[in-house]
């Protein structure tokens, strides 16, 4: 779900965008080689935009690209709290490492 609104997303998107949540958390951006992108490649992140625009609307993006490979989830951006269990029961290793560090964050951040 983005906000109240479901969203179906393939593996593949979901690890895209676990990757950028991970690093928005922690303070960074996730670079295209480190998912699995060649260098002369894009990261073909537009599917991702595709895929949450019903969601987010055809105006808004999320994702930040510096233009030398590294994306970022823009600042406005609010990772509430998720039942990070459900990525695990994807059966992915990536999804899942992806999940604990995402869990992990969120069980650091200060209640409020």
């Amino acid at each position: 779900m983005i906000g109240r609104t479901p969203v179906d997303l393939t593996d593949s998107l979901i690890r895209l965008l676990l990757h950028l949540i991970v690093a928005k958390g922690n303070g960074s951006g996730v670079h295209k080689t480190d998912l699995g992108a060649k260098d002369e490649q894009g990261l073909k992140e537009s599917n991702l935009r595709y895929e949450l625009q019903p969601a987010l609307g055809p105006d808004i993006d999320i994702i930040a690209n510096d233009h030398h490979g590294t994306y970022t989830l823009i600042e406005n951006v609010k990772i509430g709290s998720r039942d990070t269990q459900k990525f695990l029961g994807i059966g992915d290793a990536t999804i899942s490492k992806l999940a604990n560090q995402l869990a992990k964050q969120l069980q650091a951040r200060p209640k409020v």
